[in-house]
C-alpha cells in the first residue's frame, strides 16, 4: 500500500518464486547540498526454470491496482473546494 498515493499493489505468481526488490533513487543538489532522494521501488521476480518432459515452462503472473482510496481522496478535494 501507497499511503502517499492511495494505490494498493498486489503481484501475485502461479510459479513458486523468489522476489529482488529495490530502491530507485538519484542525487539532487540543492541549496543544503547533495541529496539522495527516493523515486520508485524495483520488484523482480526470479525463477529457476525447469522445463517439463518437452522442455516446456510457463508462467502466469497477475497485477491488481486498487485506486480507490486516492478516487475517494480526488472527490473529497474536488467537492471541498471553492471558486474565488
Amino acid at each position: 500500500m501507497d499511503e502517499w498515493l492511495g494505490i494498493d499493489v498486489q503481484w501475485s505468481s502461479n510459479q513458486s518464486t523468489h522476489v529482488w526488490a529495490y530502491p530507485v533513487s538519484c542525487v539532487s543538489q540543492s541549496e543544503g547540498g547533495f541529496e539522495l532522494v527516493h523515486q520508485s521501488v524495483v520488484v523482480m521476480p526470479h525463477w529457476w526454470i525447469r522445463g517439463d518432459s518437452e522442455g516446456k515452462w510457463s508462467c502466469v503472473m497477475r497485477l491488481k491496482l486498487d485506486t480507490q482510496r486516492a478516487d475517494n481522496r480526488s472527490l473529497t478535494v474536488t467537492a471541498g473546494s471553492q471558486e474565488v
